[in-house]
């Protein structure tokens, strides 16, 4: 007996992006958590720093909620920028841009989420 083989799909194009009646590609408008919201809603005012996003809008891990949401077709940037340390060093730290092709889809995935 003949076992089916197990075809792997596309997932991040298949079930995460959704096209529009323009046939643009757009992100997943699905928002899973308040967090992935608040991030959205910060980015739409402009670029912030892990430490900005940590202390200003008390995220814990804005790392992993922007991973999870590059993930579901949110184009999010990460800017380089040189900052100086609590020690005096200096390094290279990011900043988190939202795609500005993305802000109208943002908006529209935060009205979603808070219509729920």
């Amino acid at each position: 007996m003949k076992q089916a083989m197990h075809q792997p799909q596309n997932t991040a194009t298949q079930a995460n992006v959704n096209s529009n009646a323009l046939g643009a590609v757009s992100p997943d408008l699905r928002l899973r958590s308040p967090q992935q919201a608040a991030f959205l809603q910060a980015l739409l005012g402009g670029s912030y720093s892990l430490r900005e996003l940590m202390a200003g809008y008390g995220f814990n891990h804005p790392n992993d909620i922007a991973f999870k949401l590059r993930g579901r077709g949110w184009k999010i940037h990460t800017l380089p920028e040189t900052v100086t340390t609590r020690y005096g060093n200096t390094t290279r730290a990011g900043r988190y841009e939202l795609d500005a092709s993305q802000h109208d889809y943002a908006r529209e995935a935060i009205r979603l989420f808070k219509a729920k």
